[in-house]
């Protein structure tokens, strides 16, 4: 098989989606050079060329938008002085490995061959002077990396992608044609999945690597996907509001730039980004703007490692949608208020397949409506069964927003609510109130667990929580300063850090030895902000120093969430963003 080698001058890659830049200056472009057949090494990224394509003379050059790290720098200063923080490994990604688990998905044993077959896509040309520029095109051949689809057409099934195939993404700005000169009333329109892989075979869509740090690898999606196939994997994308910049002289598209669809503070509400309605016809003319991150109703279906924020929602997996998983996600700062409430959830889903719907390890924070819902009406709690809800982190609440997490029915069946990390939010379980059902609280006889759960100053109402073991943690507990790590399902270089830190102190001292070695290179980022490092650096085996990070994108409450007691609300005032945060952690090797 042939393949194509990414190195670079001045840049080590050294992870799909990571890389390291040496001291000093440079590393301001990424050559894609090619190579002949090699096995993936810990420093080397090799990107699979289909094997019945020519290995292309020339590749591009591709500028890297991150700045230059200096990972073999000391991580932690010599002189630290605060207490280590002992550090806990957990997770199925790490309790569970074997040959075949998917953690090594990228090792050809792995039960998903990924990469049999490799296509390309890239955001489209930005103009029709765009003679020369490699884009996204419907007539390209998709088969190398200067000939790429655009992903409308390849989304849509209008491309051959067989099953068992990595698409590439390239770095840049993905909108559908129709949002870039849409009028003011238009409403956004959403990329359409519908071409679907097969048993086991999936088709992965998964930004280039060994061009950009972290989880935003530099493919931005704006509209809104909605995912009507079936064994379809998408992979690490961001999911924003973007508009175009054009030139005045022919109106050609120059790039795009972040926005807010949604407006500034109103002087008529307490809530943020407040539209004067109640009507969804008018809201519709007052925000044209608004999408929905992800809207999934395919089978067998998983969303791995991506982002959503400045949407509508964070992700909404409907009830045909069998089988899907959502994991390692990022959704935050998603949602609006009108007259009526606040609305857009982290995620809001519902499930009537019979399936098992997985929802673990993602990081969900200040949206507007709840952190996660699972409703129906009451007269359909067949939609409510068979969720998976392990890991999650709930976060940063805030102010004058939802903040709930509202799980399913009194007769739903088959929940399981484990291991979760939620910092200030209220735990409604079950939620919805079923008629019919007048029996004594027992949850054992429908399969319902909520165990092992950390909740750091959080209310929880319904008797599925209140009667199983979880632990409840208020800050006057002297043993509450610790930190988890949860290593990544499908990056096994990842992991998601929840750091409780009851004392409010500005750096706090986390021991990563579960995680890395002495000599590991490690970059550590806000969870809200994966564009900039935190810290990186050379582990020294013995702590990592991180600098509690300065919120400042919402105002986050004060106090738990008091949906049913606005005495305690008095009681328990406090900051508890100083007291806890979500981290994500790359170990990069050595």
């Amino acid at each position: 098989m042939l393949s194509i080698l990414l190195k670079s001058v001045g840049i080590t890659l050294i992870g799909f989606g990571m890389i390291a830049c040496g001291g000093g200056g440079g590393g301001d472009t990424t050559s894609l050079q090619t190579a002949g057949t090699a096995s993936v090494a810990s420093n080397d990224i090799m990107v699979a060329q289909s094997p019945n394509t020519a290995e292309p003379t020339q590749l591009p050059e591709v500028t890297a938008v991150v700045p230059s790290l200096d990972l073999n720098k000391p991580l932690t200063s010599t002189s630290v002085t605060e207490d280590v923080i002992t550090t806990s490994i957990e997770g199925l990604a790490y309790t569970n490995v074997d040959t075949n688990n998917v953690k090594n998905i990228w090792n050809s044993n792995t039960f998903v061959n990924v990469g049999t077959n490799i296509r390309y896509v890239a955001p489209r040309c930005k103009s029709s002077a765009d003679v020369n520029a490699i884009c996204g095109r419907i007539s390209n051949t998709g088969l190398t990396v200067d000939s790429p689809w655009d992903l409308m057409s390849t989304a849509g099934g209008d491309q051959n992608v067989p099953s068992d195939t990595i698409v590439w993404m390239l770095p840049g700005d993905y909108s559908h044609p129709d949002n870039d000169y849409a009028g003011p009333t238009a409403d956004m329109t959403r990329i359409n999945f519908t071409l679907s892989g097969e048993y086991n075979k999936p088709i992965h869509f998964r930004p280039l690597p060994g061009l950009y740090v972290g989880a935003n690898k530099g493919v931005r999606i704006n509209g809104g996907i909605e995912m009507n196939s079936s064994w379809v994997w998408i992979w690490e994308v961001e999911m924003t509001a973007i508009q175009p910049k054009v030139a005045q002289n022919d109106n050609a598209i120059v790039e795009y730039e972040l926005m807010d669809w949604r407006p500034a503070t109103s002087p008529l509400s307490p809530f943020e980004y407040y539209f004067d309605t109640s009507s969804y016809d008018e809201l519709h003319a007052l925000a044209p703007m608004r999408m929905e991150a992800f809207v999934v109703y395919s089978d067998n279906s998983k969303l791995v490692n991506v982002i959503s924020h400045r949407t509508a929602q964070g992700s909404g997996v409907w009830g045909v949608a069998k089988d899907f998983e959502q994991h390692g996600s990022i959704l935050y700062d998603n949602g609006w208020s009108d007259q009526d409430r606040v609305h857009g959830h982290g995620i809001y889903t519902q499930n009537g397949t019979k399936t098992k719907r997985i929802f673990s390890d993602n990081i969900i924070a200040g949206n507007m409506g709840n952190g996660m819902q699972i409703y129906a009406s009451s007269e359909h709690p067949e939609m409510l069964n068979d969720f998976e809800i392990i890991g999650n982190v709930w976060f940063a609440q805030r102010l004058n927003s939802g903040n709930g997490i509202k799980i399913s029915a009194e007769t739903s069946t088959n929940i399981h609510f484990e291991d979760n990390f939620i910092a200030g939010y209220g735990v409604v379980y079950p939620y919805v109130a079923t008629p019919e059902y007048t029996a004594s609280p027992k949850p054992e006889l429908f399969n319902r667990t909520c165990e092992n759960n950390r909740m750091y100053e959080t209310m929880s109402y319904g008797y599925d929580c209140g009667s199983m073991t979880n632990l409840k943690i208020k800050r006057t507990d002297s043993s509450t300063e610790y930190s988890v790590l949860r290593p990544n399902k499908y990056d096994p270089r990842r992991a998601n850090l929840m750091v409780f830190n009851p004392e409010q102190k500005t750096t706090v001292a986390i021991d990563l030895a579960n995680f890395a070695k002495t000599g590991d290179r490690i970059v550590i980022y806000n969870s809200l902000n994966m564009k900039e490092p935190l810290e990186y650096g050379i582990y020294n085996g013995e702590n990592a120093t991180i600098t509690w990070p300065t919120h400042t994108k919402w105002k986050i409450a004060d106090i738990p969430w008091t949906y049913f007691d606005t005495d305690f609300a008095k009681s328990q005032e406090g900051n508890l963003e100083k007291e806890f945060w979500a981290f994500v952690v790359f170990n990069m090797g050595q």
